[in-house]
């Protein structure tokens, strides 16, 4: 009978065991991995990363660690009104895949996204990392602005996540708009008038003024 894989948040005694992955994906296919250097040097770096509030979740099969993703909630800011949890690295051992690992951990930060009231998730995969680019096409992740990105609700549901942790949670993040806060809708419009040179003035009075001219 096929060993049932595991996901959980890594533990301090784990770090090794990841550090020791992270390596192999550095020099596999360019799949996103830690930065290059010794194996002190990337567990200081993961550490600095969990201790700034990113988060990693490992799959486990067999007591071996076979594929992590680390993934962050960010604010608000700007345009964005909501959180968001961007996915900064995912991996599985190439002798690990097909066995349900890579969406299992998709799944753990699917829920996490749910949970802190994240409508959308996004992943920056490198583009020399075809499969990878596959793999997250599959889950829905559309290219935007130089990443790949999901609904959080379309994700659950293509990963057929229907359990408590994500039952009755409101994924669509409530409005935080402003009565003074300007959409980006007129913002455009501001910068297209901006260039033409008729700010304030309507395309029927515009008209007029080509009439005159």
């Amino acid at each position: 009978m096929p060993a049932t894989p595991q996901f959980r948040m890594v533990t301090a005694a784990e770090i090794p065991a990841v550090v020791e992955l992270s390596g192999r994906a550095r020099f596999g296919s360019g799949a996103a991995s830690f930065p290059e250097g010794d194996e002190g040097a990337l567990a200081r770096h993961l550490s600095a990363y969990l201790s700034a509030g990113g988060r990693m979740y490992i799959a486990e099969m067999d007591g071996e660690i076979g594929g992590y993703v680390i993934c962050r909630i960010v604010n608000p800011l700007f345009f964005a009104a909501e959180m968001s949890v961007v996915i900064d690295a995912i991996f599985v051992a190439p002798e690990m895949r097909r066995r349900g690992l890579g969406h299992g951990l998709m799944s753990a930060v699917a829920a996490m996204a749910a949970v802190a009231g994240a409508p959308y998730i996004y992943a920056a995969p490198p583009l020399a990392d075809r499969g990878m680019q596959r793999f997250l096409a599959q889950l829905s992740f559309a290219p935007a602005g130089g990443h790949r990105i999901a609904q959080t609700a379309v994700l659950l549901r293509k990963l057929g996540r229907d359990d408590p942790i994500t039952q009755g949670i409101q994924i669509r993040a409530r409005s935080s708009r402003q009565p003074n806060r300007v959409s980006i809708d007129e913002v455009i419009a501001k910068r297209k008038r901006a260039r033409n040179g008729i700010t304030g003035v309507t395309g029927e009075q515009t008209s007029i003024i080509q009439k005159v001219s």
